[in-house]
């Protein structure tokens, strides 16, 4: 992969090569993007109903001449018959330790402005679990927390196909944390200040 983004020094791209083991999967990935050269790696493995996985990503800055912290994520899903979980941890080098910097780091940070992480924090849990009681309906739950403020965001979803082509779905985002103050000059925490959701989806497929 090549993006020619006009001139030489933005000129971005990526090669990846995957392993297929008997045991696991491995791929591994160089890559430059923008000011950054990019080491990445990721191994996944089957151990009866589980699956465990592990990836990071290593940078190194060009215009700092300095290798940058990494992103690392682990995790393992299980699968059942109508239920799967997902537990998942990861570390975010490209966010701050500082919660009163928030603000600061997102206008700053060229990995969060260029879409490469949405998260402004390091520390991160995460959990997921869906379960179809029934083969029109689905029912699903997911929590993403940040450790270092602390604050979560809770995700609930519930679908029921409708007809072949045709779904109907409610569901819910719900946040834990402190909130931004009046007026919001500072991010309190980063998950608490996404506030609270709900929404119903109608979808037609053609």
């Amino acid at each position: 992969m090549l993006a020619d983004r006009g001139s030489v020094d933005d000129l971005s791209g990526g090669l990846r090569t995957t392993f297929y083991l008997a045991h696991a999967d491995l791929y591994l990935a160089l890559g430059k993007v923008f000011d950054e050269l990019s080491v990445m790696a990721g191994v996944s493995a089957a151990v009866g109903s589980f699956k465990v996985r592990a990836e990071g990503h290593l940078p190194y800055s060009l215009d700092d001449d300095a290798v940058k912290l990494p992103r690392v994520t682990v995790g393992s899903d299980w699968f059942g018959s109508d239920v799967t979980v997902t537990l998942e941890a990861h570390y975010n080098g490209a966010g701050t330790d500082d919660r009163d910097a928030y603000l600061q780091h997102a206008l700053s940070s060229g990995p969060l402005g260029r879409g490469e992480t949405y998260l402004l924090g390091r520390w991160y849990l995460g959990a997921a679990a869906a379960w179809k009681p029934a083969p029109l309906i689905d029912l699903s739950l997911s929590l993403i927390t940040n450790l270092q403020d602390p604050s979560a965001l809770i995700a609930t979803r519930a679908s029921w196909d409708v007809a072949t082509n045709i779904s109907l779905a409610i569901g819910a985002y719900n946040t834990i944390g402190a909130r931004p103050p009046s007026p919001p000059t500072a991010l309190r925490s980063e998950l608490g200040a996404a506030g609270h959701l709900v929404y119903l989806e109608l979808a037609a497929f053609f």
